[in-house]
């Protein structure tokens, strides 16, 4: 299992917080995706909500890398983000229920950082359609056979999120057209 996300889901649930590390990343991209300049203290009072300043500390360096990390894979041109989930060693199992609760964290990011009805009507058709079809992810049964064609599907629907996200990213922060050489 991915190392950093074990040690993160465990402190997330030894301060009490209300949701794990693949729901708070989650939450962490939909809000980049929204607003680039989501503070870091932003996402991390989201994760806190209701933990005393104490308990949360013992999480807040964890947290802090991650979010540097996550800055800097989605800012890069390479396409090198990843949904923070269990790696492919943990049960096909946990990492489908981390999967719908990433997807769960990036639609309430979405929401938090006020995205309104307006500003998704003004999306292009695909990036519509990805929304939807988060929203049916995060209903996703963690209730699967660990067979070859199981663990195929969640490679792609894992595929088709990293896609998805990073095409979002792109269409709510289009590029600075590059300036012409004389």
């Amino acid at each position: 299992m991915n190392s950093d996300y074990e040690i993160l889901e465990e402190t997330l649930k030894s301060a009490g917080a209300a949701m794990g590390a693949a729901e708070s990343h989650g939450i962490l991209c939909g809000k980049l995706a929204v607003q680039h300049g989501t503070s870091e203290e932003s996402w991390v009072r989201d994760v806190f909500d209701g933990i005393d300043e104490a308990t949360a500390s013992s999480c807040r360096e964890s947290l802090t890398a991650l979010y540097h990390d996550t800055c800097n894979q989605l800012d890069d041109q390479g396409m090198t983000f990843q949904p923070f989930l269990p790696d492919d060693n943990a049960a096909l199992e946990q990492r489908v229920e981390a999967l719908g609760e990433w997807c769960r964290g990036f639609t309430v990011g979405l929401a938090l950082s006020g995205l309104t009805s307006t500003r998704l009507a003004q999306l292009s058709d695909q990036s519509r359609e990805f929304l939807s079809d988060l929203n049916q992810i995060v209903l996703i049964s963690s209730d699967v056979e660990e067979n070859d064609e199981s663990e195929t599907n969640y490679v792609e629907l894992l595929e088709y999120i990293r896609v998805g996200v990073l095409f979002l990213f792109e269409e709510f922060r289009p590029k600075s057209p590059q300036p012409t050489l004389h």
